[in-house]
């Protein structure tokens, strides 16, 4: 059952179309398709692991131009952060935790556009369908928020494959996150009015209090919420900011007093605080507003399905209703990763392969019905005619996490990880703008998936720094195109710098490199970085093993982690031109190099790096939303009220 639901009119940048002898109409800029997999690693396709029957990903790829040194981040998050911004994953605020918990106030830096925003400029129609996991805190953080016409898929970063309830459930109800929203006529993300109180009574704290019950105390971990309010009236504009917020306190009187002008906001969920009857108060009530749509016809089918029919729904429509605008669609897929669930038409095949192993018989059917859904787009490209117009990218967002299941193999390492098998992943290039000189090729040349942003940019005529003036930090992603398309022999990338330091703006202040800094601390840096085929490693790795083509399995079924010696407190050097496998560090034959390449990780710890403290947990607002939502994960706040990474500059 299709969801039916009201799109509401957005104006778009002209765009000229052509015509087809067929009377087709083209647009003059290329439809643009973002196929990410997640956490489905080197041998996680056919072309590479001769277990797997992958034959739609195995033939387009080799229709195609296949790519073998594409570079992500070691986990989720970052790597879809790094494609949005055109930014270094370690610039951005999900190399923290990964936004987890989900229950942070926290979310991409709202100074970065993301690609929706810019091309917008050049008159694309966006469509973000799957996972998010780029913060969701407020509907600024959302995908329709951050540019995207519409969005169907789930805001945090990983559900239940069949039931789309969260994993963490933090509210115990059973939370289900999967929304549909779309812009609104005025250019803001649903919903584009967020309720406000409606009515409100000064009285005494007491008064506040009672009116709901005894255990309906200040927000726990906010009192007082915000240091310092000059006015009352900034006192209720921090309460009607939370869907949690039922009332506030605010002491107008006594400037001796110590709490004098300190607002607390008091929750409808009850936590630990002191009344005060010094205090004047205010009652807020408010309608009861959904703060997303939810999409409740759609859980209880399994989300693969769910997403694939709307990303083939997305391309139908477009070639009936839209053919003169160029299409963007960010197809985010939840398979591979964990829980591993899949249809048993899938699976079957593999059971029947692997009878004493159903966990890599169900993780390979997951690897089979992406390769389905494939199918379909592609299949749907070309039924349509929108193929002939279109650059399709496939590739995924980190390596396997061996750990719970998946294959790098050969590579070292996994997710988590910045070895070779956490961060280099599959790729390809297929479409009708592909030139047929580059079909059927295979390219070593460097990408890195912030490239992708400015490739997409350069393709539809828009400059990177569009709709950012007042960005946080510098762009990264360089333009493929002109190698990608056969106008030049190499990639003009000669550096990956897979991460840097965790949010610490250090040098390379490990035990044998003390750094002090004028905090008075000395930190050690954690760092990976590439240049021409030499990486360097600061820090200690996890799955610093190898681990074939699954695991864990039967033999293995808890996986070496930390046995061979790490990065740490020396470096490690690898020379990736000779071997893609780490296995002989070379740093101690090269101290000439290990030198350039410390020098060079000294240098970017003066770049922008996001703060070190994490953002506050805020699991009442959070509760708050999925009660109003009945259920449905969905944003607590309507805009940040602090410069902690989402300031809108």
């Amino acid at each position: 059952m299709k969801t039916n639901l009201l799109f509401l009119s957005l104006v778009l940048v002209t765009v000229s179309p052509s015509q087809g002898q067929d009377g087709t109409v083209t647009p003059t800029k290329p439809h643009l398709i973002f196929m990410l997999v997640d956490d489905n690693g080197w041998a996680g396709v056919g072309y590479n692991n001769p277990y797997l029957n992958t034959p739609t990903i195995d033939n387009l790829a080799k229709a195609g131009l296949t790519l073998t040194s594409q570079y992500v981040y070691k986990y989720c998050s970052p790597s879809r952060g790094s494609f949005l911004t055109g930014r270094y994953p370690y610039k951005l605020a999900g190399t923290r935790t990964n936004f987890i918990p989900f229950t942070l106030q926290d979310g991409i830096h709202l100074s970065y556009a993301m690609l929706p925003k810019k091309l917008k400029t050049a008159g694309y129609y966006s469509v973000h369908v799957g996972k998010w996991h780029q913060g969701h805190y407020t509907p600024l953080h959302t995908p329709v928020g951050r540019g995207f016409d519409e969005s169907l898929g789930f805001l945090e970063g990983g559900e239940d494959h069949n039931t789309s309830q969260t994993i963490e459930n933090y509210c115990n109800q059973q939370d289900v996150d999967l929304t549909y929203n779309q812009m609104s006529g005025t250019g803001k993300s649903y919903p584009y009015t967020w309720s406000k109180c409606t009515w409100r009574e000064l009285a005494p704290d007491m008064v506040l209090h009672s009116k709901f019950d005894v255990n309906s105390t200040d927000i726990p971990g906010y009192n007082p919420y915000v240091p310092l309010q000059s006015t009352e009236e900034g006192c209720k504009q921090v309460c009607e900011n939370r869907v949690d917020c039922v009332g506030y306190s605010y002491r107008v009187g006594y400037p001796n007093d110590p709490h004098y002008q300190q607002c607390f906001l008091v929750s409808s969920i009850g936590g630990q605080g002191v009344q005060h009857t010094g205090f004047q108060s205010a009652v807020c009530e408010r309608p009861q507003l959904n703060t997303t749509m939810a999409a409740s016809d759609k859980n209880g089918t399994y989300t693969g399905i769910v997403f694939n029919e709307k990303a083939v729904e997305v391309l139908e429509n477009h070639a009936a209703n839209k053919a003169s605008v160029p299409l963007f669609m960010y197809y985010a897929l939840h398979n591979t990763h964990w829980p591993f669930e899949a249809p048993w038409r899938y699976i079957a095949p593999y059971a029947a392969q692997f009878p004493k192993d159903p966990l890599r018989a169900t993780w390979s059917g997951m690897v089979s019905f992406v390769d389905e859904a494939l199918l379909n787009i592609s299949n749907t490209l070309h039924s349509t005619g929108l193929w002939n117009n279109t650059l399709l990218v496939f590739t995924m967002d980190n390596g396997s996490p061996v750990n719970k299941g998946g294959s790098n193999n050969p590579l070292k390492g996994g997710k988590g990880s910045n070895f070779e098998g956490g961060t280099r992943v599959p790729a390809f290039v297929t479409g009708g703008i592909l030139p047929s000189t580059q079909a059927g090729k295979t390219h070593n040349g460097l990408i890195h998936i912030s490239d992708w942003h400015a490739t997409f940019c350069a393709l539809a005529g828009v400059n990177t720094s569009t709709g950012e003036p007042n960005a946080v930090s510098s762009f990264d992603g360089i333009d493929a195109w002109p190698w990608i398309s056969g106008e030049q022999e190499n990639s003009n990338r000669y550096e990956i710098v897979y991460d840097h330091n965790m949010f610490r703006n250090s040098s390379r202040g490990c035990a044998n490199y003390p750094v002090n800094h004028s905090d008075g601390r000395s930190w050690c840096v954690s760092a990976a970085i590439q240049q021409s085929g030499w990486k360097l490693i600061i820090g200690k790795e996890g799955s610093n093993d190898w681990f074939g083509w699954f695991s864990p399995n039967t033999s293995v079924p808890y996986p070496k982690r930390d046995t061979l010696p790490n990065c740490s407190p020396n470096p490690c050097l690898y020379n990736l031109n000779d071997s893609i496998t780490e296995h002989i560090n070379l740093a101690s034959d090269n101290p000439q190099i290990v030198e350039m390449l410390l020098k060079r990780v000294d240098e970017l710890s003066y770049t922008y790096h996001p703060p070190i403290p994490q953002a506050p947990d805020d699991l009442p607002g959070y509760c708050a939303a999925v009660t109003m939502n009945k259920g449905f994960v969905g944003p607590w706040m309507a805009k940040p009220e602090s410069d902690f990474n989402n300031t809108i500059l």
